[in-house]
Order: structure tokens, then C-alpha cells, then sequence
């Protein structure tokens, strides 16, 4: 009865991605889990604001925010370039290639926004389900329920 509580709480935490497990009772299970909130804190979510607003200021920087410099290079080669050539157009008077080339440049610097924003949730998604899986391991519960 004591594990199937200490269960029923974690896997109840897991699905509110609450900070802090409902654990009660003195047994060994809960006694486990709360030694392991002691010396584990729940990772802190940061906000995705911030590399949504640099990838909007300027291209690639959301992402090297992350530490994911792969991605901000990709992010900075699809934007910079098409940049460029609407600049390009307009200069030259070429008003439908100029319009052409502006939308597909919005249309790739908002996806690289999103890109921003996509992973730093989903980053934090991960290291919240890895602290939550290793306090299912550290809890002495059975199974996988992840």
C-alpha cells in the first residue's frame, strides 16, 4: 500500500509538473523521495522569452543563447543571405522580386523565432522529465511508468 502511494504521488507530479510531490507518511518510500528533493531540486524552468526575442532581433542568436551553435549557424545562413537579396531587389527598383523575397524572409526569420522558442520549452521539458525519472529511480518504485 506504502509504494503504491509514493507512486500514485509521483506519477500525479509528473502529470501537473508540479515543483514540489504531495508525499505523505513516514514510510520508506516517501522517506526516499524526500532525502532525494533534499540534495535534487527541481530544475528551474527558464524562460523562452529570451531566446525567442534574440532569434527576433537577430538571427542565429536565440539559438547560440541555447549553446546550440549548429543550429544558430543554420539559423543565420537561411535568413542572412535572403536578407540580402530583399535588401538587393529594393535598391535595384524590382518591385515583385522585392516583395518575393521579403515574404520568404520573414516567412524563414519568424520560423527561426519559433525555433528559439520551441526548444527552450522543450529543453526544459527534458530536464524536468530526467530529474523526475531519476527521482522515480531513487524512490526504490518498480517499474518504468516513463
Amino acid at each position: 500500500h506504502d509504494r503504491m502511494a509514493a507512486a500514485e504521488a509521483l506519477i500525479a507530479m509528473r502529470e501537473r509538473h508540479a515543483l514540489a510531490p504531495a508525499i505523505a507518511g513516514h514510510d520508506a518510500y516517501a522517506q526516499m523521495i524526500r532525502a532525494y528533493l533534499q540534495h535534487e531540486p527541481v530544475p528551474a524552468p527558464r524562460s523562452a522569452w529570451m531566446p525567442a526575442v534574440l532569434a527576433a532581433l537577430l538571427p542565429g542568436s536565440g539559438h547560440l543563447w541555447l549553446g546550440r551553435p549548429h543550429d544558430a549557424w543554420v539559423a543565420a545562413v537561411m535568413v542572412w543571405p535572403m536578407l540580402l537579396l530583399t535588401l538587393w531587389a529594393y535598391r535595384r527598383g524590382m518591385g515583385p522580386v522585392t516583395v518575393f523575397f521579403a515574404l520568404v524572409t520573414v516567412w524563414l526569420w519568424s520560423g527561426t523565432v519559433f525555433s528559439a522558442w520551441s526548444l527552450a520549452e522543450r529543453g526544459d521539458f527534458e530536464a524536468y522529465l530526467t530529474w523526475w525519472q531519476g527521482l522515480w529511480q531513487a524512490s526504490a518504485l518498480p517499474g518504468r511508468p516513463w
